[in-house]
């Protein structure tokens, strides 16, 4: 899930959810100093 890290938030907050073990490739990307790629995408990452 892209660009899921503000999502999470008001998932926890508005409705009680929480996420474990999400993978976000735009996290990755910014970690990865990737954030120039055209398209970050799982398959640009692998």
């Amino acid at each position: 899930m892209h660009g899921a890290d503000r999502d999470i938030i008001w998932l926890q907050r508005d409705f009680g959810i929480y996420v474990c073990n999400m993978f976000d490739p735009g996290q990755v990307s910014k970690v990865l100093k990737l954030e120039r790629l055209p398209r970050v995408s799982i398959e640009t990452l692998l």
